[in-house]
C-alpha cells in the first residue's frame, strides 16, 4: 500500500492550510504512453496544482478515491476537465460544491475507497457509464488506466496525460502480491510487465473499458507491480444518490 500511504501522509499535512496549498503525493502511470484523452478525465486540483485524478460519470457529479480528499472541504478543490496536458489552456474548471465519502471508508486498509463529488455547476462533457455488468470481476478483462501521476517511484510528475493498458487478474494473485486484497470491495489489476502500473499521483483516477468505469486506482506497492482498483460495481447504488 505504498503510494498511498505517502498520499495521506501529504494530505493530513496540509489539511489546516489554506485551500491553496493542497500538495498530495498520489498515484501516477508507469510504463504507459501519452493518451489523446477521454471526456470523462478529471484532474482534481487545488490552487491550480494537480493531486488527484477523478471520473466524471453525471454532469455534477465525480467519483474518486476517498484516501484522495480524507479531510478535504469541497471548497478546496477545483476540477478541471476536457484538457491532456495540466499547462494548457481551455477545458472546464469547475468547482467542488460537495465532498462525499463512503461512510465504511477504512484509511488504514483502503477498504470502501471511494468517495463522491458534488459539482459547483454541470460539466458540458461526456460522462463514464458505470459497470453494472460487473467487467471487473472477469479474470483477463483488458482496461485501461489513465492520469497525470509519476512516470517512476520517485520519478518525474508529466504534464502529458499518460494511460497504460492493464488486465484483471484473480484476487488470489493480489491477496499474495497485496497483502489484505479484498476482493469485494477492489479489483486486482496487473500490466503486461512488473513496470506498467499506477505509481504517486494517479490516486482516485479511472479504470474503464470503452465508456464504462469500472474501477478508481487505490494503492499498490512502491509503483512496481499488481494494483488494487476501488471496484464500481460494488458501490453503484451508492454513487447512484448522488448523481442528480
Amino acid at each position: 500500500m505504498q503510494f498511498s500511504s505517502l498520499l495521506l501522509l501529504a494530505l493530513s499535512a496540509v489539511v489546516a492550510a489554506p485551500a491553496t496549498e493542497i500538495q498530495g503525493e498520489n498515484d501516477r502511470i508507469v510504463g504507459g504512453r501519452p493518451s489523446g484523452g477521454y471526456s470523462f478525465m478529471v484532474s482534481l486540483q487545488s490552487g491550480g496544482r494537480h493531486f488527484c485524478g477523478g471520473t466524471l460519470v453525471a454532469p455534477n457529479t465525480v467519483v474518486t478515491a476517498a484516501h484522495c480528499v480524507q479531510g478535504v472541504s469541497g471548497g478546496q478543490v477545483t476540477v478541471r476537465l476536457g484538457i491532456t496536458r495540466l499547462s494548457q489552456a481551455g477545458g472546464e474548471t469547475i468547482r467542488a460544491s460537495q465532498i462525499i465519502s463512503h461512510p465504511s471508508f477504512n484509511a488504514q486498509r483502503l477498504v470502501n475507497d471511494i468517495a463522491v463529488i458534488k459539482l459547483s455547476t454541470p460539466s458540458r462533457a461526456a460522462p463514464a457509464n458505470l459497470d453494472t455488468s460487473n467487467i471487473g470481476a472477469q479474470v483477463g478483462t483488458a482496461a485501461i488506466n489513465s492520469g497525470w501521476g509519476r512516470l517512476s517511484n520517485g520519478g518525474q510528475s508529466p504534464d502529458q496525460l499518460m494511460e497504460v493498458d492493464l488486465k484483471v487478474a484473480s484476487n488470489s494473485r493480489c491477496q499474495s502480491s497485496l497483502g489484505g486484497f479484498n476482493g469485494q470491495a477492489s479489483i486486482c489489476m496487473q500490466g503486461a510487465t512488473a513496470t506498467q502500473t499506477p505509481c504517486n499521483g494517479d490516486s482516485g483516477g479511472p479504470l474503464f473499458v470503452g465508456n464504462t468505469l469500472i474501477g478508481a486506482v487505490s494503492y499498490g506497492n512502491a509503483c512496481r507491480g499488481d494494483s488494487a482498483f476501488t471496484r464500481v460495481n460494488t458501490y453503484i447504488n451508492w454513487i447512484n444518490q448522488y448523481k442528480n
